[in-house]
């Protein structure tokens, strides 16, 4: 059996389309879950980070911001996603804390962002953050 199945598809006028080989491995994994209650879920797909924008962040602007820091590239890491990317998440104990965020979330766009207010944040503090054609990341 298996708790969680993910297909994609598109809406046309309204409606839900998919392809015949969506449906054939939808109606598929129909047959792996038990029966009872499910939730369906319908989102609007967006573009995720492009591997070239996690290389550049990974390769490029952490490395600068942990140099001028003096910080290891881990807590950088940290230390920029609390900074740039903070999340609130529920404790335990019923109080809010703000953790750093996750940029495997991002959109294509959402990056692009994220690496303006980098370059802004490093202008501020003195270091020059390329952008990213500048480099080959």
């Amino acid at each position: 059996m298996i708790e969680f199945y993910e297909v994609g598809g598109t809406v046309k006028d309204r409606k839900l389309v998919l392809t015949r080989r969506e449906r054939w491995n939808l109606n598929r994994a129909l047959t792996q879950f038990k029966d009872g209650p499910v939730t369906l879920r319908i989102e609007i797909e967006q573009r995720k980070r492009s591997h070239a924008q996690n290389r550049f962040w990974h390769g490029i602007v952490i490395p600068l911001f942990a140099e001028h820091c003096g910080n290891s590239l881990a807590e950088m890491k940290d230390a920029l996603s609390l900074e740039l990317i903070p999340r609130t998440v529920h404790a335990l104990d019923g109080t809010e804390k703000t953790i750093p965020g996750h940029t495997s979330s991002l959109s294509v766009e959402q990056f692009n962002d994220l690496i303006a207010r980098a370059q802004q944040l490093g202008a501020e503090m003195g270091i020059y953050i390329p952008d990213p054609n500048e480099v080959a990341a």
